[in-house]
């Protein structure tokens, strides 16, 4: 018994001298290995991601913005990377990538927002192929983070769509209802009509899970890059907002079998309206008033039209 535990003393201090060559070696700054798979990318924590790591991977590029020249994400297969853009000048191929494209870069990491991100000093695109098969996953597992940067699909429930803020909007939001939660998707190509013709309508979309974090990198939501309108396949049209049954306020957030994602229609009387905010409705059903989002105000642009045809 003596014998072992001194055995086992002489592994633990062996495996303390050990830590400590290391950490010894760190600070008298030994060349960190190249990375050459996105797993082992996706390993480091935000402090070694800052520590550059060299890197030389090899995916399929599942999102670029081709407008922006930004956002690009590759993936292997099982990992998905996000990739910064580089200097102008440095790599011309950069604008010239699509969705599809087989690439291998080399280049080195640094902290991003929410993960290690790869800044690339070297492309090349060595051919083009048919996107990967995306994962379904819950939202659950979309909300423990561990899947950011992955080639995923969802099926939801679009319940709003708006653009950036931007001076020259560029990119198009949308919240999608999914399993137990909300989705905010993203769109660098789209048209004016999907603001209104998307709302309320089942879909499926692929795309990289993305993440909402603070200002401290803290998850508090999932985004998915979704990248082009045209894409989304629709699972169920959106049904014309007019010709679904009115509800009482009084009845609105209390228990209900139904769908509770799809969109809902009230007749009453407005109350209060402040541009870019919710609108006030009351209905006189109870002491209560409801607020609706921005898009709902077209029901009182399509009363004027019918009382006008009358």
């Amino acid at each position: 018994m003596v014998r072992l535990l001194h055995r086992a003393a002489l592994v633990a201090s062996l495996a303390v001298f050990g830590s400590a060559a290391a950490r010894a070696d760190l600070q008298r700054g030994a060349p960190l290995p190249q990375l050459t798979e996105i797993r082992a990318i996706r390993a480091l924590s935000q402090d070694d991601g800052a520590r550059g790591y060299p890197v030389r991977i090899r995916g399929i590029v599942t999102h670029f913005d081709e407008t922006l020249a930004n956002g690009l994400i590759v993936y292997d297969g099982r990992f998905g990377q996000f990739v910064e853009p580089p200097p102008a000048s440095q790599i011309p191929l950069w604008r010239e990538l699509r969705t599809g494209d087989v690439i291998e870069i080399e280049g080195h990491t640094i902290r991003g927002g929410f993960a290690p991100n790869v800044v690339p000093e070297r492309l090349a695109r060595t051919g083009h192929g048919t996107l990967p098969a995306a994962r379904p996953l819950p939202y659950a597992a979309l909300l423990t983070g561990r899947h950011d940067c992955e080639y995923v699909e969802i099926t939801g429930v679009i319940q709003r769509a708006w653009l950036s803020s931007d001076p020259n909007p560029h990119t198009m939001y949308a919240n999608v209802a999914f399993d137990d939660g909300v989705v905010r998707a993203t769109f660098w190509s789209h048209s004016p009509e999907d603001l209104t013709r998307l709302i309320d309508a089942r879909v499926r979309l692929r795309g990289n899970v993305g993440a909402i974090f603070g200002a401290t990198g803290q998850l508090r939501g999932v985004s998915l890059f979704a990248g082009r309108t045209a894409d989304i396949e629709i699972v169920e049209p959106a049904p014309d907002p007019f010709s679904l049954p009115s509800r009482a306020v009084r009845n609105i957030f209390n228990y209900s079998s139904g769908d509770v994602s799809r969109r809902i229609r009230v007749r009453g009387v407005v109350t209060g309206q402040q541009p870019g905010y919710p609108v006030e409705v009351k209905d006189f059903s109870s002491a209560s008033r409801f607020r609706y989002l921005r898009h709902v105000l077209s029901s009182a642009s399509s009363a004027r039209r019918r009382r006008r045809r009358r």
